[in-house]
This record gives C-alpha cells, sequence and structure tokens, in this order.
C-alpha cells in the first residue's frame, strides 16, 4: 500500500473505525457491506491484501493506469513561458527543469 494506492487495507479500516467510533467491528463491517453494495466504496486486492477504496477515487485511479497518455507537445523557450502555457488536448503533463 505504499506505492500510492488511494485505498486501505480493509482490516486496518475497520480496526481504525472500531477506536475512532468506538462501535463494534461486527457493526462496521455489516455497515461497511452496505457501503459495497451501494457502490459508494469499492473493494479490490493489492497484492494480497483486501483493501476499501472510495467508489470515485477507485475509478481515477484505474483509468489512469489503463489508459497510456501521450505527451503533451511543450513549447521551446524559458520556463517562465512553459508556466503559462495551457495544453487543451492533454491530461497530464510533467516537466523537469535541471
Amino acid at each position: 500500500m505504499d506505492e500510492g494506492h488511494c485505498g486501505l487495507p480493509t482490516d486496518e479500516l475497520v480496526s481504525l473505525a472500531e477506536k475512532l467510533l468506538e462501535v463494534r467491528q461486527d457493526l462496521i463491517r455489516g455497515a461497511l457491506a452496505l457501503e459495497l453494495a451501494d457502490g459508494t466504496v469499492v473493494g479490490d486486492r493489492v497484492g494480497e491484501t483486501d483493501c476499501v477504496f472510495l467508489a470515485n477515487l477507485y475509478r481515477a485511479e484505474r483509468g489512469i493506469t489503463a489508459t497510456p497518455q501521450p505527451a503533451a507537445p511543450v513549447p521551446s523557450g524559458r520556463p517562465q513561458r512553459l508556466a503559462s502555457f495551457r495544453p487543451t488536448q492533454c491530461r497530464v503533463v510533467l516537466q523537469v527543469f535541471s
């Protein structure tokens, strides 16, 4: 889970919720099952770990990893000019200046 995932291991989520809410784990797991059925959260595995993700973040993470994004053309010039460059047809632009 140290690789930038936007989810939380299910057991860790239940344990934290139990401490923060002072509610029994069986009630938390029941509420979690309802949220999973409703689609508010998504369950998935990361490696060997069952995790829970907020649905919107899960779909966004899946979309980013599933679709290769071409690099946007960057105009030549000073870095000051690049700060005002606003590409209209790309989703992500990464720039590294040495």
